[in-house]
C-alpha cells in the first residue's frame, strides 16, 4: 500500500531506485512492484462494473468464513464472541466471484449467509446472461442463479 500511495502521489511518477530506498527493498523488487501497480492503474473501470457478460461466459461464486479459531483467542475475546451467539462466531463472511474467461476475481465481505444476501451480491456484480456456478449450499440453491437477470 505504501508503494501504491507513493506512486499515486508523485506527479512525475517514481523510479524503482527511489521506491526501493523508501521501502527498504531491492531495486528489482521495487521495479516488479511498480510494474504490477501500473498495470492495475491502467484499467479504465478500476474494479468497477460487472463481471461476466454475454452468452457462454461463466462465473463461479462461493463464500467462506475468515477468522481465527476460538481456542487460540484470548479469554476476554472468546467470552465476548460467545455472547454474540452467532452460528459462526468470530468469523467474517467473504463472498468471492471468479470470471473464468477473464480470470478476474471479485470479493466482498457480506453481513450474513442468508440466500437473499448472497444472491443480491451476485446479481449486483454479474452481467445478465452469464452462467453462474455455485456449490450446493442450501442458502443459495435456486434455479434463478442459473442465468443471472
Amino acid at each position: 500500500m505504501t508503494a501504491f500511495w507513493l506512486l499515486a502521489n508523485c506527479k512525475n511518477s517514481i523510479s524503482s531506485h527511489e521506491l526501493g530506498r523508501a521501502l527498504g527493498i531491492t531495486q528489482t523488487s521495487a521495479w516488479f512492484m511498480l510494474q504490477r501497480i501500473r498495470e492495475v492503474m491502467k484499467e479504465k473501470k478500476f474494479g468497477r462494473g460487472k463481471i461476466g457478460g454475454g452468452p457462454g461466459s461463466e462465473v463461479e461464486a462461493d463464500e467462506t468464513f475468515v477468522g481465527g479459531k476460538m481456542k487460540n483467542m484470548h479469554k476476554d475475546r472468546r467470552v465476548r464472541i460467545n455472547q454474540q451467539g452467532e452460528q459462526f462466531r468470530g468469523k467474517a463472511v467473504v463472498q468471492g466471484m471468479l470470471d473464468r474467461e477473464l480470470r478476474r476475481v471479485r470479493a466482498a465481505v457480506v453481513p450474513n449467509i442468508k440466500r437473499q444476501t448472497l444472491q443480491n451480491e451476485i446479481l449486483g456484480n454479474v452481467k445478465y446472461g452469464t452462467t453462474v456456478y455455485t456449490d450446493d449450499a442450501v442458502w443459495i440453491r435456486t434455479s434463478a442463479l442459473a442465468v443471472c437477470p
